[in-house]
């Protein structure tokens, strides 16, 4: 099962810092693919980091509140195969 690094770049956050508001998932949680892990804001409004693939949420880089630079690796996904 690979790590996928998750991350918002530039296009995604609309501005080139963002702000990690909360994690919606904690450590270990089951997601599935396009479901939100973690609201961010970036220049004045809400970008939802969403899981691309469905997997675990293995580690938690970034902590609430915490300004980050576009493209910066927020937190790490565990991929699983099969299912959606």
């Amino acid at each position: 099962m690979p790590d996928l690094k998750l991350t918002l770049s530039a296009e995604d956050l609309g501005a080139d810092k963002g702000l990690l508001v909360e994690w919606v998932k904690e450590l270990g949680d089951w997601v599935r693919k396009n479901e939100v892990i973690a609201v961010c804001r970036a220049d004045g409004r809400e970008v939802s980091l969403k899981a691309p693939v469905q997997g675990v949420l293995k580690k938690i880089l970034v902590e609430p509140n915490t300004d980050f630079e576009a493209d910066a690796v927020l937190g790490i996904l565990r991929t699983v195969m099969g299912g959606t």
